[in-house]
């Protein structure tokens, strides 16, 4: 997801007038050179005054690189990226949490018509309201981070690397370098990874909509997304969260991601997937942690009462999280 030292932002106006809609920055990138692995341009457009088409978009992947795009001010900002990556900065996948729509481009020169695994881990830092796009040489696709577990055939919740792991195991090819055994993805043909990446994105449900560039009618409401005019539910949403009832916005940033942390990590012993939920004595352990940071936490003085019922709430669910003893 990193290409390696950071690049140097150019300056739109030393090259020509600014781009106002994203037909306007594809005019306005055949037009300049430059070397994406060490520069970069970032352009925002007015997408509700000059909203763009299918023919804008897939215009883009004429272009030797990714692009970077999501919602910003009511607008879109558009970000170069490299050949195989979005950007350099690993500080865009913070900024993926709360936005609108967060979208990149695959190269018409690449084979890669699907989310990648880097791509599927980088949908994991995404907010459930985010819409996830990906426009690639055969269409656009909209999706959302793995919410089911093929291999236990059960609502899927956690880190997405637990389960990129399990797969792997499945099926005889290490996907993440955990020593799941079999061959390793990248020692595979270009083909064979992209086959495994689309039937990963297929089997654990991440699909919410997808369409040809030739299907016309079927692009029209992604478009709309990408607008900014709508959103795409999906049939297969995310499993309920702990987190679900708690509302943020009443929070700061430390008491914010507290509940997140602790909240997160029962949502991984809830699932099946990861360490949490299959390692006893893990899961033992961290009962026990989890327990008493959420009770020496509460034990602070002048709690506000909403904060209070939140921690509770956690405190609960943590108390009920079962673990067998039999772990010999």
């Amino acid at each position: 997801m990193n290409d390696g030292p950071e690049r140097q932002k150019l300056q739109i106006n030393e090259f020509g007038a600014t781009p106002k809609s994203l037909s306007e920055v594809g005019t306005y990138l055949e037009d300049v050179s430059f070397n994406p692995f060490t520069h970069y341009f970032e352009f925002q457009v007015a997408i509700g005054r000059y909203p763009a088409s299918a023919g804008d978009i897939r215009r883009l992947l004429e272009f030797p690189y990714e692009f970077l795009i999501h919602s910003h001010r009511g607008g879109l900002r558009i970000e170069t990226g490299t050949e195989h990556h979005v950007s350099t900065d690993g500080g865009y996948l913070e900024r993926a949490h709360g936005l609108r729509l967060h979208m990149y481009t695959h190269p018409l020169q690449s084979l890669v018509t699907t989310p990648s695994f880097s791509d599927v881990i980088v949908s994991d830092f995404a907010d459930r309201r985010t819409q996830q796009v990906l426009a690639h040489p055969d269409g656009i696709m909209v999706y959302q981070a793995p919410v089911y577990n093929p291999v236990h055939q059960k609502p899927f919740m956690g880190d997405v690397r637990d389960l990129m792991y399990l797969y792997g195991k499945s099926i005889g090819v290490n996907l993440v370098g955990m020593g799941s055994g079999g061959k390793n993805i990248f020692d595979l043909c270009d083909r064979e990874k992209v086959d495994i990446q689309r039937k990963f994105v297929e089997e654990t449900k991440m699909i919410i909509r997808e369409a040809r560039w030739e299907e016309v009618d079927e692009l029209a409401p992604i478009l709309r997304v990408i607008n900014l005019q709508d959103r795409i539910s999906s049939d297969n949403p995310p499993p309920a969260s702990i987190l679900d009832t708690i509302n943020f916005k009443r929070y700061g940033y430390g008491r914010r991601n507290f509940l997140k942390n602790f909240g997160g990590q029962i949502d991984m012993a809830t699932y099946s997937a990861g360490q949490l939920s299959s390692n006893q004595r893990m899961r033992g352990r961290w009962r026990k942690f989890a327990i008493t940071s959420l009770q020496d936490e509460l034990a602070s003085k002048a709690l506000p009462d909403h904060y209070k019922k939140d921690l509770t709430m956690l405190l609960q669910a943590a108390r009920a999280l079962r673990v067998r003893l039999d772990t010999n």
